[in-house]
């Protein structure tokens, strides 16, 4: 997250306070202020929106920032929730919650194919377990007849 892009997402806000800015300016010249008194309420104006604005772009660039550098550091990486922390703001309440979501439905499916991989292997198993009689028993056949069976002129 650069402060470029944070700054992009935020050009609304600031167009409409630098419009407020600006005609609360011109309404107090109208009014015959003082211009030092306008240029001071236009800085406390600008302070009392920039520094929230700092403050939510250190937030959210120092907990995606965690995000990145887990993300990097893991093998597996669908294991991302397991290890991030859930954060204060209402964005990345959003995307913590998705992930989790995200999450919970590849563990279903994991376990839909492990129990299906399951059922086949049983399947498999029975049926090895019933071809073994009527394998043997040919085999006993075989093995009682063999003279039987070499003595057929064709």
């Amino acid at each position: 997250m650069t402060f470029r892009g944070f700054l992009k997402e935020k050009w609304l806000f600031l167009t409409c306070q630098t419009v407020m800015i600006a005609a609360v300016s011109i309404l107090l010249f109208g009014l015959n202020f003082n211009i030092s008194g306008i240029v001071f309420i236009g800085i406390c104006w600008l302070l009392a929106m920039l520094v929230p604005l700092l403050w939510e772009y250190f937030k959210k660039r120092s907990y995606y920032k965690k995000l990145y550098d887990s993300l990097e550091k893991l093998d597996k990486k669908h294991l991302l929730v397991s290890v991030l922390e859930p954060p204060d703001f209402i964005e990345g309440e959003i995307l913590y919650d998705v992930l989790s979501q995200t999450k919970k439905a590849m563990n279903d499916e994991v376990a839909a194919y492990r129990h299906l991989n399951e059922d086949y292997h049983d399947y498999v198993e029975t049926w090895i377990h019933e071809i073994k009689i009527p394998i043997s028993c040919i085999d006993l056949v075989c093995e009682n007849n063999k003279n039987d069976v070499t003595n057929i002129k064709l």
